[in-house]
């Protein structure tokens, strides 16, 4: 086997590549997985943002019996759970971590990633944190089309966008500003972006291997040779 002491942390920017990268990372999982061990996600929901862990386990029975825990219908293999899982679920030392997806739903990202670092500490691996961006007009219209759609039913900002058209959205007050600026940051839509937190933002993002969507096969390649262990050629 060959073995990383970093963990792939992925910063899902909404509209950018998230449910592909989710579908890699469970490929991932197949490609890891010997006979007699299953690949599971499982998706920590916090306040402000959920948190997915991808991974294989040895004993089934640690998806199956535990209270609280909930199959996600449209993937058998994805579990809604509580923290208190998940930390018990590591120490087990049944269940192999290959890789976290941060997916954020508000404005402020800071608790989904203090908790991947601790997930990270608890399994003595670094976080190696990359992203997804897109161009923001393309980003915009998808976001736009999505929120005003069926398939966002489930979302809490489903049809929460006013205006009747792309064009008027992109005019009205609901237009987002720049959502990674604020997320990154948590700041809050009262207040403006100014330099300061944009130079947060810079900060924050310094150690994150950056792709774009146009080319994503090829960021999600080096981020899993580098920093998976894995037992594939």
């Amino acid at each position: 086997m060959t073995q990383t002491n970093t963990i792939p942390v992925f910063f899902h920017i909404p509209k950018s590549a998230g449910t592909y990268v989710r579908s890699a990372n469970m490929w991932i999982c197949r490609a890891n997985k010997k006979k007699g061990v299953g690949i599971y996600s499982y998706q920590l929901i916090l306040k402000d943002n959920s948190l997915v862990l991808f991974g294989t386990t040895t004993d089934d029975k640690i998806s199956k019996t535990n209270a609280g825990n909930t199959r996600i219908k449209k993937n058998p293999w994805a579990i809604k759970c509580e923290y208190r899982f998940i930390l018990d679920l590591i120490k087990s030392n049944n269940f192999r971590l290959l890789s976290i997806q941060i997916n954020p739903i508000t404005n402020d990202s800071s608790e989904a990633f203090q908790l991947a670092e601790s997930i990270c500490q608890l399994i003595k691996k670094e976080p190696f944190y990359y992203t997804i961006l897109r161009d923001p007009f393309d980003r915009i219209q998808s976001l736009y089309n999505y929120l005003k759609g069926e398939n966002s039913k489930h979302e809490k900002t489903h049809a929460s966008i006013k205006a009747d058209t792309l064009n008027n959205y992109i005019l009205s007050s609901q237009m987002e500003d720049s959502w990674i600026i604020r997320n990154l940051t948590g700041l809050p839509h009262t207040k403006a972006i100014d330099d300061n937190a944009y130079h947060q933002a810079v900060e924050k993002l310094e150690p994150f291997k950056i792709g774009k969507i146009t080319s994503v096969n090829d960021t999600l390649v080096s981020v899993f040779q580098e920093n998976v262990d894995k037992n594939i050629k």
